[in-house]
């Protein structure tokens, strides 16, 4: 709002859903339930208004980081890119084997709202807020095709028995939006994505 009420949740709730904030610096269920809840709240008002859709593109984590160019996502964003590849890339890989992403390995643990492990939570907040926001705005869409990892990674998605069908069925429905932005030149008019309602 006018106050700076709606920025300051926006940025509150980044915070939750990529652990910034101090009591969340290590995979835990608290933290894996302000991850999921803070996409839930993001999501929400991406729906909502298009123009959180687009602040949410070009948004950083870090408030002191410089501005994007103009054009250029930012580290959420980014983020939210690398969370999702990551992700995929670990259900990917073969028993036993390294999978390519980054990520620690943490406890496989039952969080409050979802019955996952908690490695899991992460990638589907990620994947639950993308799908709002390449859903709302064009422009991430086009961003995230840009990714080099990105098209790859959901299109293997697709048939990965190791993610849930819930979590296929986003990753098909972030890719079909994608390629629909860009088939019509981003002009898609829509209501809201199934998969980004709050919890």
């Amino acid at each position: 709002g006018s106050d700076g009420t709606g920025p300051s949740l926006c940025m509150l709730a980044i915070s939750a859903l990529v652990g910034a904030t101090p009591d969340a610096a290590d995979a835990s269920p608290p933290a894996a339930d302000k991850a999921w809840l803070g996409a839930g709240v993001l999501a929400s008002l991406a729906r909502a208004n298009e123009n959180v859709a687009r602040l949410l593109l070009h948004a950083n984590i870090d408030p002191a980081a410089p501005t994007p160019r103009a054009g250029q996502p930012g580290q959420l964003f980014e983020h939210l890119c690398a969370a999702v590849c990551d992700g995929i890339s670990i259900a990917a890989a073969p028993p036993g084997k390294a999978s390519t992403a980054t990520s620690p390995p943490v406890p496989f643990l039952a969080v409050p709202f979802l019955a996952v492990p908690l490695l899991a939570v992460p990638f589907l907040a990620a994947l639950r807020l993308l799908l709002v926001v390449v859903w709302t705005c064009p422009d991430a869409a086009s961003a995230l095709l840009s990714r080099q990892r990105a098209l790859p990674a959901l299109a293997d998605a697709l048939c990965l028995p190791t993610l849930d069908v819930h979590a296929r069925g986003m990753a098909a429905a972030v890719l079909s939006t994608c390629l629909l932005h860009v088939h019509a030149g981003g002009e898609v008019r829509h209501g809201a994505p199934a998969g980004g309602g709050a919890a």
